[in-house]
């Protein structure tokens, strides 16, 4: 498959060991990786033992009151992506919580807008 110009991502769940244990998130993991070999799958499925020089520039957005997935995840991955030499914008607001979609009322608002100027400045450039 061609690789994205550039990939956006709102609230990202970068790695399945830090997520809590609330019976959300524990239905989350339990979704996303099964029953078996959990621990094995956190390991391949940890967003940062993927990101290196070569990974898509990304435009990155979360809310503080999120209780589902943690800002730190955000976070981590905006350091590893800046760290491998990776183009990355990292937008947090302060309230939005999970799932805010398009970010109407909340401190993401038009986070979709600021998004898509970010991807633009990428367009051809990985032809």
């Amino acid at each position: 498959m061609p690789k994205p110009t550039a990939l956006l991502l709102a609230y990202p769940a970068i790695k399945f060991d830090d997520l809590g244990d609330s019976p959300v998130t524990k239905a989350f993991v339990k979704t996303a990786l099964g029953r078996r070999d959990q621990a094995e799958k956190k390991s391949m499925y940890n967003i940062l033992n993927h990101v290196g020089p070569n990974y898509p520039p990304c435009y990155i957005v979360c809310c503080r009151d999120d209780r589902t997935v943690p800002c730190r995840h955000a976070e981590a991955l905006a350091e590893k992506l800046r760290e491998s030499g990776v183009s990355a914008e990292l937008e947090i607001g302060e309230h939005g919580g999970h799932g805010f979609g398009n970010g109407l009322g909340t401190d993401a608002e038009n986070w979709i807008i600021r998004a898509l100027r970010f991807a633009e400045g990428f367009v051809g450039k990985n032809a």
